[in-house]
């Protein structure tokens, strides 16, 4: 039971199966794995939230993995730079409609997964589950908050 615990909680199964499914995506359109990590996040939030300091504070990657990233896809015109008008200090980081098409895409793989993941598993389980990992997530984010 707890290795089980300690596979889902490091995310290395749900990391292969992500990366197996993204594989020929990434082929099609000469992206790697942080590019469709990064225009799967910006697709999902509002456009206070799309900035490469935002990207950063998720702590998935380091300012130059976002940095490179951003560079090669605005380059690839995927995304494009907006300054924020309140502060010229930041950039917003927009989706073209090239990406939009990609982002499509890697919301059918995300489906895919989800289905895979909670086959068999029932909605209350999943409620259950989804209190669990907020608390969780709390737990760790406290932490964090507090070491770092």
């Amino acid at each position: 039971m707890e290795q089980s615990i300690e596979l889902l909680l490091n995310g290395i199964q749900m990391r292969k199966l992500y990366e197996k499914l993204i594989e020929p995506l990434q082929k099609e359109y000469g992206l790697r794995k942080i590019d469709m990590k990064l225009l799967y996040y910006l697709s999902k939030w509002d456009e206070k939230h799309n900035t490469a300091k935002d990207l950063n504070r998720l702590r998935m990657f380091t300012k130059g993995h976002i940095s490179q990233s951003i560079h090669r896809m605005k380059e690839q015109k995927l995304v494009w730079i907006l300054q924020d008008q309140e502060d010229r200090r930041y950039e917003h980081i927009l989706l073209t409609e090239k990406a939009i098409g990609i982002v499509q895409e890697l919301e059918k793989i995300h489906e895919k997964i989800r289905s895979i993941t909670f086959q068999g598993i029932s909605e209350e389980e999943i409620r259950f589950m989804v209190q669990i990992a907020e608390k969780i997530n709390g737990n760790i984010e406290d932490s964090l908050n507090k070491y770092l």
